[in-house]
């Protein structure tokens, strides 16, 4: 058993949780990055009381890359499920929109909406971590990759956002 956990108070509910055996190095600098930066964000920011991280556990399937709790002053919860997915700059290509409507085992999106129904409806993650209904949950498919969007799918819109933005440490919001 592993805890990947930061829990400011001591009195956290995250429960032991099994890792899940790494699949290799791939990518996996970038997501402890992207961890690293996660975390320096809660601390950073004065709203959030409390909050704990989770990596790679078992009890997910998919959404298990970086998994993070977090209570506000206001007493609002958020649970971010993030599947993050990374590719090496000399190997990018612009990912065919085609692509991305359909199971392909990295970027399939019809695979993470599977996965988010299975989260849902077993909620056997959710009770063993005592996640209130309450709790807004978002998830969250994170990755550096562009999109060719000439070739469209009629099942599918983009939206991008820019990194920075999205994982802004920043104390100033608006930078």
């Amino acid at each position: 058993y592993q805890i990947n956990a930061v829990d400011m108070s001591g009195t956290s509910r995250l429960k032991r949780s099994k890792k899940r055996i790494e699949s290799g190095i791939h990518g996996k600098e970038y997501e402890r990055k992207v961890l690293a930066l996660v975390a320096l964000k809660c601390f950073l920011d004065e709203d959030i009381k409390d909050f704990w991280i989770l990596s790679n556990t078992r009890e997910v399937d998919k959404f298990d890359d970086i998994i993070l709790l977090t209570e506000h002053c206001n007493g609002k919860e958020n649970l971010f499920m993030m599947q993050i997915k990374h590719k090496d700059e000399e190997k990018i290509r612009p990912v065919v929109a085609e692509k991305l409507d359909g199971t392909d085992k990295s970027l399939g999106l019809k695979l993470y909406e599977e996965a988010f129904f299975k989260i849902m409806q077993n909620k056997k993650f959710l009770d063993m971590h005592e996640i209130s209904s309450e709790t807004e949950i978002f998830f969250i498919l994170f990755n550096n990759c562009t999109v060719n969007q000439e070739i469209v799918s009629e099942n599918i819109g983009f939206c991008s956002k820019k990194p920075e933005r999205f994982i802004n440490t920043s104390l100033n919001q608006e930078s």
